[in-house]
């Protein structure tokens, strides 16, 4: 998608996609599940289940400016760092995703979610891990935005 991609009428936040993911493509497929997966708030709650996903050199812009790590992230998730669960636990709606091929083992995705309380624009790379040949995010990014935000 470009930056000079339409926007839907009256729906300043959900872009229009001229390419909507190829989900022939089962690497394309793959990795559009498996981010829609670590999305799912009993996925981020559980460290072995997200932390399957993740790749050995994982790193993220989080949408509040923290910079993240694989490390960081099983510390946040361990048993003595977990929060009880609460609203943040509801699901957010992911809206406008696109998933490109830039490589023949690397995949970026973008997409925009909102869990009612913000609305952020998303990024991921996943790439092939060599030997398994299994998809593991490598890059992630949010940020976050208003609703009535006319840039991408």
């Amino acid at each position: 998608m470009t930056a000079d991609t339409p926007r839907k009428p009256g729906s300043h936040h959900e872009p229009v996609s001229r390419h909507a993911p190829d989900l022939a493509d089962p690497d394309l497929a793959e990795v559009v599940a498996r981010e829609s997966r670590m999305l799912r708030p009993e996925v981020r709650r559980d460290p072995v289940a997200l932390l399957r996903d993740l790749h050995p050199e994982f790193h993220e812009v989080g949408a509040s400016g923290r910079l993240w790590d694989r490390a960081s992230v099983a510390t946040v998730l361990s048993p003595a760092s977990a929060a009880p669960h609460g609203p943040e636990d509801a699901p957010s709606r992911i809206t406008a995703m696109t998933a490109t091929r830039l490589a023949p083992d690397l995949v970026h995705l973008r997409w925009d979610t909102d869990d009612g309380e913000r609305t952020v624009h998303r990024a991921s790379l996943w790439r092939r891990a060599p030997g398994s040949g299994e998809w593991l995010l490598w890059f992630h990014q949010g940020t976050p935005y208003a609703s009535d935000d006319d840039t991408t």
